[in-house]
């Protein structure tokens, strides 16, 4: 005990409380004392227990204390004294401490134990008044059982009675019921009502009741099944309703192939009504928007709406149950749905093609429409796969063909527009170098239209890129639309001056009629038509090669692989259309602004009176002085609009009129001047369009002389004139045209002289020069 003293000197209390109730715990066999012991210690006091001696087994007192004493001093033995005495006085008053509570739980136990016999004591007379209970009602049991086991049979009896009456009441109460069934439209109950009662009605026909009953019934089901036949064929019924309906029909014995028919004409009846509601165009809205709308409608109606027709036809069929020949009519049953199916997919393509016909959507916005559709069709494709691929290949190669010439359709008008506002800024009245922009502007807008066409043909590439036949046949459309767009500015061109169009191009044999009567509708314009004949000589290089260069290119990038070697480059015919566009436009320009030229003439010589002139000429006319200018206004626009500017040139070559030529010289002249064409072609160059508008003014006043008398002084007066047109002529045309037009104007003096009252006398080449020479030189020096 001193030893074990000694090792709990060095714990705290709390340490030293942990541990004593640890050792009662374990002396009174407490469960849990070792784990609490274990798991509640704090690590250092389970260090110290683990340390300390006395706790260990085999523990040996004796030899603790010899050691201790040994090894220390008197004042550690002391010490470890009081602390083994103030340990034993703890765990006594520890022990006392467990011994009083265990003692007041017994106490507690005898009391409670005391109780409990007391009360089953008092328990015992209520006890047996309930065993007496359980024994009387077991008695009455008895009792009940015997007293009603007399009438069990009786009650069984009337039991079975009862519901054989109900069952005649629901038979004899069929007409009413079908009757409500037909009001209400419950064809279904109806005939469920009557396939469940009309068997044991046959079976008991001899009984008159039942025969009545029978009739009634059949009278109501006749009228249930014309109501059915006819709502069979109503497009107001939805598909689920129908299918409904055929079942019935089918149940009540109806003909399996009748139904089918009559099923597919209701739902084609259906598919009508709901196809026309998608495609009805709302006020106001714009082409994207209309088209979207309708396309989202039929592909969340239309084609559901057709899906669940073709679901519910299959449903149909598989109630159908019969021998071969049921067999052979379910073939043509399958004929007759895909003939409805077709007829229903060829009106949706039919009136989205109408409705791009008519709006002209977007490129990309009508590709989303169609693959909208194609998803939507999916469903449909899984249950007849071969049919939807042909139809639905079918409709992307129609409507890809479609939107291309459209886009190019509108790409023409839009050009249109452009020459129409190019036409506005012409009349304007601008200088040839602000319209020269103007032109440049303009060319540079059809540059963008027929590209911006050609790349928006892209999407619908795309869209028909698997099937191969369906790209190459957009390809050739795109060959024939490019051609149509060269077509549409040819034919207007030509159109507006009045013409009709002749063209060598297959393609371009048939140009749009729209554009032709907004071109033929424009006032003439003299730097409209010059520039017509501008965009017409460079239309070729500056705007067809570029757009079949950028369509070749898309063409070649498709996964189709389709040929583009249509596409490498324009025909032949569409650079002589071109041409002859060119041709038209400047020729017409030479003839408009001639005539011009030869109605300042033909007032000259009309109003002049040189019938009575009376006095010799002085100075050429005013005429001569008007024509200069136009023409110095006609050279300039040329110039400008053709980049072929005016060389200076001499009077070296000047022809004088005489009379003192030989008869056979006068006849060669005359006969050179009537062969000449005056609306011959013009050559594309500036020399050749004033050549050319000259000789439709001098061959005017050539005829113009030949319908007037001269005197002598108006014969002069008329070579003066024709002298300083010559002159006035050679100054803006090359040399051999000049000799050309010096014959007319030769030919118009010898035609006055022969109309000439008096003898004819002209001037002499010196008195010419002399009256000449200063207005000549104005000119020159203007």
């Amino acid at each position: 005990a001193g030893g074990r003293a000694l090792k709990l000197t060095g714990q705290a209390p709390e340490e030293r409380r942990r541990r004593v109730g640890s050792m009662l715990s374990a002396f009174y066999g407490i469960e849990g004392a070792q784990g609490a012991r274990s798991s509640g210690s704090p690590p250092a006091a389970a260090a110290s227990a683990a340390a300390a001696p006395m706790d260990r087994q085999g523990f040996d007192a004796q030899q603790h204390f010899d050691g201790l004493v040994a090894t220390g001093t008197v004042a550690d033995v002391l010490k470890s004294a009081n602390a083994v005495n103030a340990q034993v006085k703890d765990l006594d008053g520890d022990m006392n401490m467990v011994i009083y509570e265990n003692y007041n739980k017994f106490i507690r136990a005898t009391e409670v134990t005391t109780l409990v016999k007391t009360s089953v004591s008092e328990l015992e007379p209520d006890m047996g008044k309930l065993e007496t209970s359980f024994v009387q009602i077991a008695e009455h049991q008895r009792k009940v059982e015997e007293g009603v086991y007399g009438r069990a049979r009786e009650i069984e009896l009337l039991l079975k009675r009862q519901r054989v009456c109900k069952k005649l009441q629901v038979l004899f109460e069929l007409p009413t019921t079908l009757q409500r069934c037909l009001d209400r439209g419950a064809y279904g109950q109806a005939c469920e009502a009557y396939s469940t009662c009309v068997k044991f009605l046959r079976q008991y026909k001899q009984v008159n009741t039942f025969r009545a009953v029978l009739e009634d019934v059949e009278l109501q089901m006749g009228r249930i099944r014309s109501a059915l036949d006819s709502r069979l064929c109503s497009s107001e019924l939805s598909s689920k309703d129908a299918v409904n309906s055929s079942l019935t029909l089918l149940d009540l014995g109806d003909e399996p192939a009748r139904i089918l028919r009559d099923f597919l004409i209701g739902r084609t009846a259906a598919q009508r009504a709901c196809l026309w509601r998608c495609f009805v165009e709302e006020p106001g809205s714009d082409a994207e928007t209309a088209v979207r709308r309708a396309c989202d409608l039929a592909a969340d109606t239309h084609v559901l709406e057709l899906v669940d027709a073709v679901d519910g036809f299959g449903k149909i069929q598989e109630s159908v149950r019969g021998d071969s020949s049921e067999a052979a009519e379910g073939r043509d049953a399958r004929e007759e749905l895909d003939n409805f199916v077709s007829t229903a997919v060829e009106a949706l393509c039919q009136r989205i093609a109408e409705l791009v016909e008519r709006r002209r959507p977007p490129a990309h916005a009508l590709v989303s429409c169609v693959n909208n559709i194609r998803d939507a069709l999916r469903r449909l494709h899984s249950l007849m796969p071969r049919l939807l691929a042909k139809l639905f290949s079918s409709f992307l190669s129609r409507i890809a063909t479609d939107a291309t010439r459209l886009l190019f359709e509108k790409a023409a008008a839009y050009m249109v527009s452009d020459l129409i506002a190019l036409h506005a800024e012409c009349n304007k009245g601008a200088t040839m170098d602000v319209l020269l922009v103007e032109v440049g502007k303009t060319e540079t807008c059809v540059v963008h239209r027929i590209l911006s066409a050609v790349e928006d043909c892209q999407p619908l590439l795309d869209l028909i890129s698997s099937d191969k036949a369906a790209c190459q046949q957009l390809v050739r459309t795109l060959e024939d639309q490019l051609e149509a767009f060269v077509a549409t500015f040819c034919a207007g061109c030509i159109a507006h001056f009045g013409e009709e169009p002749k063209l060598s191009c297959p393609s371009l044999r048939s140009p749009p009629c729209e554009p032709l009567e907004a071109l033929r509708g424009l006032d003439w314009c003299g730097p409209f038509a010059l520039a017509l004949a501008w965009l017409a000589r460079r239309f070729e290089e500056r705007v067809v090669a570029k757009a079949y260069s950028q369509a070749q290119a898309m063409v070649a990038s498709a996964e189709a692989g389709a040929d583009a070697s249509a596409l490498s480059a324009p025909s032949a015919a569409v650079g002589a259309d071109l041409a002859c566009a060119g041709e038209a436009a400047l020729g017409h320009f030479v003839r408009v602004s001639g005539q011009r030229l030869a109605h300042f003439l033909r007032n000259a010589v009309q109003r002049r009176g040189w019938a009575e002139a009376s006095k010799a000429p002085t100075e050429p006319s005013l005429v001569v002085e008007m024509i200069f200018k136009e023409v110095q206004g006609f050279d300039a626009q040329l110039a400008k609009l053709l980049g072929d500017p005016r060389k200076s040139r001499g009077g070296a070559n000047r022809r004088n009129f005489s009379l003192s030529k030989s008869p056979m010289e006068l006849d060669i002249e005359r006969q050179w001047a009537k062969k000449l064409q005056v609306f011959a072609p013009v050559p594309f160059n500036r020399s050749g369009a004033l050549s050319g508008i000259f000789m439709v003014a001098f061959k005017a006043l050539f005829e113009y002389a030949r319908e007037e008398t001269f005197t002598t002084f108006g014969l002069q007066q008329l070579q003066l004139d024709a002298e300083l047109l010559g002159e006035l002529a050679r100054d803006f045309v090359e040399a051999e045209d000049a000799g050309a037009l010096g014959s007319l104007l030769a030919e118009a003096v010898s035609s006055g002289a022969a109309r000439c009252r008096e003898a004819p006398t002209l001037l002499q080449a010196s008195d010419v020069e002399a009256l000449c020479a200063p207005k000549r030189g104005s000119f020159r020096a203007a």
